[in-house]
C-alpha cells in the first residue's frame, strides 16, 4: 500500500507540473482550465496507476518496521506527537514564511492574471530565476481553496513520507535493521525539518521527492517493474525543478538504477517515455527560459546568491553549517554567543568573506525559525552518539546477499560524486544563512552511508542509545511550541518566563521583537490597505520588492501590483487607470535618486497616510506612504 500511495503522489505532484506548463503554453492558465484539463488527467492517473502491476502488493521491508513498531513503540509515537503538534500550529496560524510571502505566492498571481507564465518586470528578480515545480503544486489549491493556508497540506504530506523513505535508503546501504528504525523516526525531529512541516517553504517537497526518487530506483533494481522505473524518474524530474541546488542529486538515482543497466537497455523504449516525462517536469524547461531571457541558465548574471571566491563559499559555507549543527533548539545566548564567533574570526578574516560572500553571517537566534538554521544540536547528537557506540560492536557480522543494497562500484562513485559535486556547490552558493535549508535534500545522501559504515546492529541495543534516542526526539517540542512562526505557547506568557528567568533586557527586547514581526508579516501593510477604496484595480509600488509582498494582492485577487522603477513606467501605469502608489522610501531614492516627499510633488500626487513597517526583526522599520494621484494622467 505504501508504494501504491507514493506512486500515485509522485505521478500527481508531475501531473500539476506538467499540467501547468501546457496550459501556460496555451494561454489557460485559470481555473477553467485546470477544471477542464485536470479533472480527466486525475481520471487517468487513477486508472493507469491501479492498474499497473506490483503497486497495491505489500513489502516485506516496511513488515520489518511494522513488527518493530509493536516493541519499540516509544519513538514512533514521539514522532505522530510531534506531527500532531505541527498541525496544531499550522492550522492555528496563517504560514508565514518569507520567501513564499516575498516571491512564491505574488508570482503565483502575476501568471493568473495574464493566464500564463511570463518574465516579470520586477525589481527582486527572484520571481522570475527561480524554479517554479513548488508554485505549480500550489496553484490548483489556491484555486480550489481561493487562499494559501491550505498548501500547507503539501509540507504535512512529505513530513510523513519521511521516515519510510529514509528507512529505504538506509536500508540499501546496509544499515542494521533496528538501527535504520530508530533512525528513520530520529531523523524528522530535525529542526529545520520540522520547522518546514507547518509551512509553505519548497525545501521539504524537495527532500521527500529526492528520497522517493531512490527509493523508486531501488524497487526497480529488485522487482524490475516499469512503474517503478516511471516513477524514479518522474520524481527525479520533480526535485531538480524545485531548486537548482538540487540538480546534482538526480545522478544518485542514476547510480542506483545503473546496476540494472542491461535491464535498462532491454527496456529502452520505456526509458525514453520516462525520460521525456521526466524533462517536461525537471529543471530543463526553468533553465532554457532563464536562459532565454537573461542569458545564463541561473536567471541572473549579479550573482548576488553566489560567492566570488571558491575559498570563501567553502570556507563560509563550512562554517555555517558548523554552527548551525550545533545550535540548540532554544538559545537564549545567541547573541552573546555571535559576538564571539565574529571575535574569533577577526576583523580581517571577517571583512575578506563578506567581500567575496555578500550574504554570510553567523548570527545565530534565540528561537528557531524555518527560515534559517539547519538540522540541530539534536540530529548532531544522534551521529555523534551512533559513531560512539561503534566502538562496542567488537564482531563485524556478515550478511547474505542482498539485492536491495549498492555494491561496492556504487557505493565508490556515490561517494565520489557526493564529494566532487558538494565541493562545487559549496564554492559556488553563496545564500549565507539559507544554505542549510537550500542543501537540505543533500542531508540523507551523506548521512546514510556514514550510519552505514558506523552504526551496527549493537547501537541500537545499548542502554545509553535507548535512553538517548528518544530524548533526541523529543528535543523538537519545545522548539514547537515557541517557534515565532507558529507559537503554540503565547509569546507573552513566554516573555514572562524569560524576564523570571534573568533574561537580559535587550534579549526580551530582542524577542518580542521577532514575536511582533512574526505576527504582523503575513498582513503588515493592513493600515495602508484600510485606506484604499475598495474599487482599486491598479496600486502601483515603488520599492525595493524586500517585503512580504504578497499581502498587497489581499483580498487575493481584487487588484493588479505594478513595480515601477522609471518615469516610462509611471506614465504607462498612470495610462492604465493607476490613481494610488505605494512608495518605499529607500526604493524611491534607489530608482528616482530623489525623496518621497519630492517625488510626490513632482508628481501632483497626495500623500493619503504613512506607516513606519518592520518586516526584519533585524533591521529598522521602513517609512511607506500611500499616495493619489491629483489627475488620471498627465
Amino acid at each position: 500500500m505504501f508504494d501504491f500511495i507514493l506512486s500515485l503522489g509522485i505521478r500527481l505532484a508531475s501531473a500539476a507540473v506538467l499540467l501547468g506548463w501546457v496550459l501556460s503554453a496555451l494561454g489557460q492558465l485559470n481555473g477553467r482550465g485546470y477544471l477542464c484539463a485536470g479533472l480527466p488527467l486525475l481520471a487517468l492517473i487513477g486508472i493507469v496507476s491501479l492498474r499497473w502491476p506490483g503497486i497495491l502488493r505489500r513489502r516485506p521491508i516496511f513488515r520489518t518496521w511494522i513488527r518493530w513498531w509493536r516493541r519499540r513503540r516509544i519513538l514512533p509515537l514521539i514522532y505522530l506527537a510531534t506531527f500532531g503538534l505541527i498541525v496544531a500550529g499550522s492550522i492555528w496560524h496563517e504560514p508565514n514564511n518569507f520567501d513564499s510571502l516575498n516571491y512564491h505566492i505574488p508570482r503565483v498571481f502575476y501568471w493568473l492574471a495574464q493566464h500564463r507564465w511570463y518574465w516579470i518586470n520586477t525589481p527582486f528578480p527572484e520571481l522570475n530565476y527561480t524554479f517554479p515545480n513548488h508554485e505549480w503544486l500550489t496553484l490548483p489549491f489556491f484555486l480550489a481553496t481561493n487562499g494559501f493556508h491550505s498548501t500547507v497540506v503539501i509540507n504535512w504530506l512529505a513530513f510523513l513520507g519521511l521516515p519510510s523513505l529514509l528507512f529505504s535508503l538506509l536500508r540499501s546501504f546496509g544499515v542494521p535493521g533496528r538501527l535504520a528504525f530508530d533512525w528513520m523516526w530520529i531523523f524528522p525531529s530535525g529542526y529545520l525539518i520540522a520547522m518546514e512541516a507547518g509551512g509553505t517553504g519548497n525545501d521539504l517537497i524537495g527532500l521527500t521527492t529526492m528520497l522517493a526518487a531512490l527509493h523508486c530506483a531501488n524497487r526497480f533494481v529488485t522487482s524490475g517493474m516499469n512503474s517503478c522505473l516511471f516513477d524514479a524518474l518522474l520524481a527525479a524530474g520533480f526535485f531538480t525543478g524545485v531548486k537548482i541546488s538540487n540538480l546534482p542529486l538526480a545522478v544518485f538515482v542514476l547510480i542506483i538504477l545503473f546496476r540494472r543497466a542491461g535491464l535498462l537497455r532491454a527496456r529502452w523504449f520505456a526509458c525514453v517515455i520516462a525520460l521525456a516525462l521526466a524533462a517536461l517536469v525537471s529543471a530543463l524547461v526553468p533553465a532554457l527560459l532563464n536562459r532565454a531571457y537573461s542569458g545564463s541558465i541561473l536567471g541572473i548574471t549579479t550573482g548576488c546568491d553566489q560567492a566570488q571566491n571558491p575559498v570563501a563559499g567553502w570556507l563560509g559555507n563550512g562554517m555555517i553549517l558548523f554552527v548551525t549543527a550545533l545550535a540548540p533548539p532554544l538559545f537564549p545566548g545567541a547573541n552573546h554567543v555571535t559576538g564571539l564567533l565574529e571575535r574569533l574570526l577577526g576583523p580581517g578574516l571577517d571583512e575578506w568573506l563578506k567581500q567575496h560572500y555578500t550574504k554570510f553571517t553567523l548570527r545565530l537566534n534565540e528561537l528557531p525559525q524555518e527560515e534559517t538554521g539547519g538540522l540541530g544540536l539534536g540530529i548532531t547528537l544522534a551521529l555523534v552518539l551512533t559513531l560512539i557506540l561503534r566502538a562496542r560492536c567488537r564482531k563485524t557480522v556478515k550478511t547474505a546477499a542482498d539485492t536491495r543494497r549498492l555494491l561496492p562500484w556504487q557505493k565508490a562513485v556515490w561517494w565520489g560524486w557526493l564529494g566532487f559535486a558538494g565541493l562545487v556547490i559549496l564554492a559556488r552558493l553563496g545564500t549565507g544563512p539559507a544554505i542549510p535549508r537550500n542543501l537540505l535534500p543533500w542531508f540523507p545522501v551523506w548521512l546514510a552511508p556514514v550510519i552505514a559504515f558506523f552504526g551496527c546492529d549493537r547501537t541500537a541495543r545499548t542502554f545509553v542509545w535507548r535512553i538517548l534516542a528518544p530524548l533526541i526526539s523529543l528535543s523538537i517540542v519545545p522548539a514547537l511550541l515557541v517557534t515565532p512562526s507558529r507559537p503554540l505557547i503565547p509569546p507573552s506568557a513566554l516573555l514572562r518566563l524569560m524576564q523570571a528567568g534573568g533574561t537580559s533586557p535587550a534579549s526580551l527586547e530582542r524577542v518580542r521583537q521577532v514575536y511582533d514581526v512574526y505576527a504582523s508579516r503575513v498582513d503588515p501593510f493592513t493600515a495602508i490597505k484600510n485606506e484604499l477604496p475598495p474599487d482599486v484595480r491598479i496600486l502601483g509600488l515603488i520599492s525595493d520588492g524586500n517585503e512580504p509582498r504578497a499581502d498587497w494582492w489581499k483580498p487575493y485577487g481584487s487588484r493588479w501590483c505594478l513595480y515601477l522603477q522609471s518615469e516610462t513606467e509611471v506614465a504607462a501605469a498612470r495610462k492604465r487607470g493607476m490613481q494610488y502608489i505605494v512608495i518605499k522610501e529607500p526604493g524611491c531614492a534607489q530608482y528616482f535618486h530623489t525623496d518621497t516627499a519630492h517625488w510626490l510633488e513632482t508628481h501632483q500626487a497626495q500623500p493619503v497616510k504613512t506607516v513606519e513597517i518592520r518586516a526584519f526583526a533585524s533591521l529598522p522599520p521602513f517609512r511607506y506612504t500611500l499616495a493619489r494621484f491629483e489627475t488620471r494622467g498627465r
